[in-house]
């Protein structure tokens, strides 16, 4: 079609009415963020860790802000940059960003996700029916339950970013209204920000581009066409700018071009199997309901169109039913059908995302949701308005039973399998706080090393990465990219010189936990260097099972000198006094995680109870710090108020009633004078869930 004359230079040829459907797109937006923060609530506010991913992103946010946002800082292995990026809208009101507050912008960009899939549907097939397929999405983001979805996945920003390019590509098709070239710029950006976001869906962005093109090219002629291209392919272009121009600049360009496109081709593995993939799906009752039902949509529809088509004319010599059924009226491709094209290519190719790395991991599913959704919009609106009043009762009976299922034995289904009961689970330290577990080391803030793939102990310790990577993936798998990431590894902690480095691999950490194999030990120039500048944190008692910790020197020498030696410790009463993993020993191993190993005290239930601390020599005593518990995983167990009681032979130093702040962090008690002291004595008075109990306790001088 030729050029509007009508228009300005600044507009592409587009006709129809522009913001009539703003006012329910934003009220649309406003209903999903209250909806969603209201289903998942106890999950938001849920201390713990739902998947590393996530805690991972969180923790890149501390390292972009010391050394910056692109790969010479920050390398997140298959995910990029921008994950963490947009975590950092917290620093805007004074919050270091948290997985709490991950969660929560989680949940505002599954709002904008459903928004997106609003304008796109309804550009495809009018109102009604982009208020209902948008409707399902709201009530598959809501009801599932499974920690894959409920978490700030690494797929959530790509696909809200294609989400609404596709939004931007089905108006530029439809030709609904005018369009601005800073809109075609808008889509080129949101396109080409999806590789800086997660390199697995860039082939969607790249379909999605390609027909951002063919349609301008179609839709306008001239003058207004070239700056309607030119438009694009500068937006297109920006993220590229941004995120690769410091690289190119500072000629580190490699850190790109190994650690995320090389990186990439080795952790490819061959395609996820059809019944992997069905596995996925099953993960979640509503999940697996959803795109059961949405497939059972897309076939109804498209038998539908086909019915339709074959009835307004019959295929010719050499014509199948599927090119009737994409068909204009004289026989030649319809752009009424082009849709249908469109949103079955864009579900195609969001499928092969999904599958194409080869891993069975159930987040990969935030892909496909908005494509299905989609095309069934797509098929409806092909319809003829008979059609579309018969075929509307599809997709309201998706919704009704997804909300069956959603609601059905709800109470069971949170209770069970990953979903987590997260309500049943104590307090964390605090909305929008993850933990200082190492801040009695470090107290004014320093960097650490984690070996290993728990990147959450970056979180709850309080202190920043000192390496590119959150965890050690890439350093410990053999690859043939392996020499060249070690060695990043070894310079980074070389020119950063961190206060602490962590051991992970033992226990029940995530992946690696074969030391034999898989610890720092296996990095021969690593374990040689930390041998030389760090010292093992060491206590009256050593779990095999935890892990090591090291310190500074420097720092090794400053805790020597002020922290006071214990020579027994003992305990009236212990919930399993035939396991050593819960005996009041544990007070003093200088192994402050529970997710690895157990190596905490624990009271028997609903029992009060005390521990005493006996001192090698008389001290002068400044501070107590006490360490609360949590039980690990189970977050059942922690003491709510404690006594501390020093005693200097028989007689009572001092006595306090203390409340205790919830695990990961630490209730310092600072006396207003050293007090002269031969013991402790710490009495349990109450507790939160089970029991009682403690994780760690220092007395420094």
């Amino acid at each position: 079609m030729g050029a509007d004359t009508g228009t300005t230079k600044r507009r592409v040829n587009a006709s129809g009415p522009r913001w009539t459907r703003l006012p329910v797109e934003a009220a649309a937006f406003l209903t999903s963020v209250l909806v969603l923060l209201v289903a998942h609530w106890d999950s938001i506010t849920y201390w713990g860790v739902l998947n590393p991913d996530e805690a991972q992103a969180v923790a890149n946010t501390a390292r972009m802000l010391r050394h910056g946002y692109t790969w010479n800082a920050v390398d997140a292995t298959t995910v990029g940059p921008l994950q963490s990026i947009v975590l950092l809208w917290s620093k805007l009101f004074g919050l270091d960003p948290s997985q709490g507050l991950a969660r929560i912008t989680a949940a505002v960009l599954s709002a904008v996700l459903v928004v997106a899939v609003l304008d796109a549907a309804w550009t495809l097939a009018g109102r009604g029916p982009a208020l209902t397929v948008s409707a399902g999405m709201l009530v598959l983001f809501a009801g599932v339950r499974y920690s894959e979805f409920v978490h700030y996945n690494s797929e959530l920003v790509p696909v809200v970013l294609t989400a609404v390019g596709m939004a931007g590509v089905v108006r530029v098709a439809q030709r609904r209204e005018s369009i601005r070239l800073s809109v075609v710029a808008a889509i080129g950006i949101c396109l080409g920000l999806v590789p800086f976001g997660k390199l697995q869906i860039s082939p969607l962005a790249l379909v999605l581009g390609a027909a951002a093109l063919y349609f301008m090219v179609r839709a306008t002629t001239g003058r207004v066409r070239s700056e309607a291209i030119f438009a694009f392919v500068i937006g297109g272009l920006v993220p590229a700018v941004v995120f690769l121009g410091p690289l190119v600049a500072t000629g580190t360009f490699a850190q790109f071009r190994v650690s995320y496109l090389e990186w990439a081709t080795v952790k490819v593995q061959p395609m996820t199997s059809f019944a992997n993939l069905r596995r996925m799906a099953n993960y979640d009752p509503v999940q697996e309901a959803f795109l059961s039902l949405q497939l059972l949509a897309i076939a109804i529809g498209f038998v539908a169109v086909v019915a339709t088509r074959l009835r307004a004319r019959r295929p010719q010599t050499g014509e199948t039913v599927i090119s009737v059924a994409t068909a204009g009226p004289a026989g030649r491709p319809g752009r009424t059908e082009e849709p249908i094209v469109l949103t079955a290519v864009a579900a195609a190719v969001a499928l092969f995302c999904v599958v194409r790395p080869g891993e069975p991991f159930g987040h990969y599913l935030t892909i496909l949701p908005p494509f299905l959704v989609l095309f069934v919009a797509a098929l409806w609106g092909a319809l003829s308005p008979r059609g579309r009043r018969r075929f509307a009762y599809v997709p309201v009976t998706t919704i009704a039973l997804m909300l069956v299922v959603a609601t059905t034995g709800i109470e069971e289904r949170l209770g069970v399998g990953p979903t987590n009961r997260y309500a049943k689970k104590l307090a964390g330290p605090g909305f929008g706080r993850d933990g200082d577990l190492l801040r009695w080391v470090v107290p004014h803030g320093g960097s650490l090393l984690v070996w290993g793939w728990m990147p959450q102990w970056y979180t709850e310790t309080g202190l920043n990465p000192a390496a590119h990577e959150t965890h050690t993936y890439a350093q410990i798998v053999d690859t043939r990219l392996r020499p060249w990431m070690r060695d990043r590894l070894l310079h980074d902690v070389v020119a950063d010189r961190p206060e602490i480095v962590m051991d992970a691999v033992i226990g029940r950490s995530f992946t690696f936990n074969d030391p034999h194999t898989d610890s720092i030990a296996s990095f021969p120039q690593l374990k040689a260097y930390v041998d030389k500048n760090y010292q093992a944190l060491a206590g009256g008692y050593a779990n095999p099972g935890c892990p090591t910790t090291w310190t500074r020197n420097d720092i090794a020498e400053m805790l020597r000198a002020r922290t006071v030696e214990f020579s027994k410790i003992k305990a009236d009463k212990l919930l399993h006094p035939e396991l050593t993993e819960y005996s009041e020993q544990s007070l003093d191993d200088f192994s402050v995680v529970e997710d690895t190993c157990r190596d905490y005290w624990l009271l028997p239930d609903t029992s009060q109870g005390s521990v005493r601390l006996d001192f090698v020599n008389r001290e002068a005593v400044r501070q107590v710090l006490l360490l609360n518990t949590r039980n690990d995983g189970a977050s059942d167990r922690s003491s709510r108020t404690v006594q501390v009681t020093l005693f200097d032979e028989s007689a009572v130093s001092y006595r306090a009633k203390v409340a205790m702040r919830a695990y990961p962090e630490w209730t310092n008690v600072v006396l207003a004078k050293p007090v002269s002291a031969v013991a402790l004595q710490v009495d349990v008075l109450d507790w939160n869930g089970l029991g009682g109990g403690l994780n760690e306790v220092k007395v420094w001088r």
